[in-house]
């Protein structure tokens, strides 16, 4: 895999490319996009629009050149979410490997051998064709980015075909319109040293003396601060970078032609449609900027990453041992999956691997609920009594880490021994009345007379005579 730019983060260390979008020589969309209609004035635009809380929880691209694939596939999720209330993922590589081999048959480019991006333009073309499956369909795997998904990947992803989209300008308010109509869109965007300048998300505009860089970057606009003149965006390089995966780009940023490109919007899904009246539009109207944060203060904030600029001889850079981990797990239930005897799933209870966790940093999937497996009421009570056990062991700690840091602090250190010894009072005490209920619990017949028969002979004979019947 050849790699362009890389976004490395100085704390985690982790490497994110940056030049996973490409520009295409033709332009196969401009005749089959549809006009962008607008449906209220730009005196009715309210001041701030934000979509976040429709869209599923931020992945992570890692090495991966797929940015389109998951600006793409994160707009998916959202009209699903929209729609049906419920949370889908849908496959980043399915996208993005149909994106490529779309351009192959077009340009002849052989773009599937290779990790080298892809355009925007043919993604949704390849949308329009073959849809898009759910990720445990086709995962996120290293190994899968140059192969062709399989058999029951394009079956199952015909039920999300793409129906309509539109092209959008660099106008700031013909975008405002169509966030406020409930669209979110893609666009690629210009890449510099300001991407990774600031961990509170604020991408500033490039400087003079800069590098110029020729990489592009997909990323999906989910919402404007008109009075801070700034887009919300949803990046795909982790919830470590901006505000918790978020970003905030200036409209002079998007208005530049030659730093943003190719917005386009998805209208409408197979079977899902975003309803555009007043009535069925929402958005929070609330300070957006975690803890208050100023414009200026955003811009002034220190660099806390890193952005390595290479050339595409630059080989492979090695991956996280957490990406090792995730990969090595996630193919060990993939291939179990397409095995003969598969292990049956619960529906809905299955763990969607991906590079972010929903709401979540872990990248294993850590739980997965099988089906025919109840639990007898022996191992229930236990469970029980185990919880009960923990939690009250718990409350005893953090009362007495409460206690002890309040009386420390004011050297008074005899209340903390009164406190101990009332806490082994309690537990010898529970402890004695164990052993009590343990000593009286009744015993058996069957075992006394066993019992018996080991001490006194003469009691079990005598026992044994009492249960003989009687001669006639």
């Amino acid at each position: 895999m050849t790699l362009g730019g890389l976004l490395i983060n100085r704390r985690t260390k982790r490497q994110y490319r940056l030049d996973g979008c490409r520009r295409s020589r033709k332009n196969p969309l401009l005749n089959l996009a549809r006009p962008f209609l607008s449906l209220i004035t730009n005196s009715q635009l309210p001041n701030i629009i934000d979509l976040r809380s429709f869209l599923s929880p931020i992945e992570e691209q890692y090495t991966a050149g797929s940015c389109v694939g998951n600006a793409l596939a994160s707009i998916l999720e959202y009209f699903y979410f929209y729609t049906t209330g419920q949370i889908k993922i849908f496959s980043r590589l399915f996208i993005y490997y149909n994106a490529r081999m779309m351009e192959d048959k077009i340009s002849q480019r052989n773009a599937t051998e290779i990790d080298s991006g892809a355009d925007i333009q043919y993604a949704i073309i390849s949308l329009i064709e073959y849809g898009c499956c759910e990720e445990q369909d086709w995962p996120f795997y290293e190994h899968l980015i140059n192969i062709q998904p399989n058999y029951k990947a394009y079956k199952n992803g015909q039920l999300y075909c793409l129906n309509e989209f539109s092209r959008l300008s660099n106008n700031i308010n013909q975008l405002r319109q169509c966030l406020i109509q409930g669209y979110p869109f893609i666009m690629a965007i210009k890449i510099f040293s300001s991407f990774g300048s600031n961990h509170h998300g604020y991408i500033s505009m490039p400087k003079k003396y800069e590098k110029s860089s020729q990489y592009r970057h997909a990323i999906v606009c989910v919402g404007y601060i008109h009075s801070k003149r700034i887009f919300i965006i949803r990046n795909s390089h982790g919830i470590d970078w901006g505000d918790h995966g978020y970003g905030y780009l200036p409209y002079e940023y998007v208005t530049d032609k030659i730093l943003t490109k190719d917005l386009w919007a998805i209208k409408s899904i197979k079977n899902m449609r975003i309803i555009s009246n007043e009535e069925h539009i929402r958005w929070n109207d609330f300070s957006i900027l975690s803890k208050s944060w100023s414009q200026q203060d955003m811009i002034d904030d220190q660099s806390q990453c890193d952005i390595e600029y290479s050339n595409d001889e630059q080989e492979e850079s090695e991956l996280t041992n957490e990406h090792r981990q995730y990969q090595r797990c996630y193919s060990q239930e993939f291939e179990r999956e397409r095995s003969a005897s598969p292990i049956q799933l619960e529906e809905n209870h299955f763990i969607q691997p991906s590079f972010i966790n929903h709401h979540s940093t872990a990248h294993i999937p850590s739980q997965i609920t099988f089906m025919n497996a109840p639990l007898t009421l022996w191992s229930r009570i236990t469970h029980i009594c185990a919880l009960n056990f923990c939690s009250q062991i718990e409350q005893h700690y953090n009362e007495f880490t409460n206690i002890s840091l309040i009386f420390s602090s004011q050297k008074h250190h005899r209340f903390i021994i009164v406190f101990i010894i009332i806490i082994g009072i309690h537990v010898m005490i529970v402890c004695l009345l164990a052993l009590y209920i343990l000593c009286k619990s009744p015993v058996p017949y069957r075992h006394r007379i066993q019992l018996d028969y080991i001490i006194d002979p003469q009691l079990a004979k005598q026992a044994a005579l009492k249960l003989a019947p009687e001669p006639v």
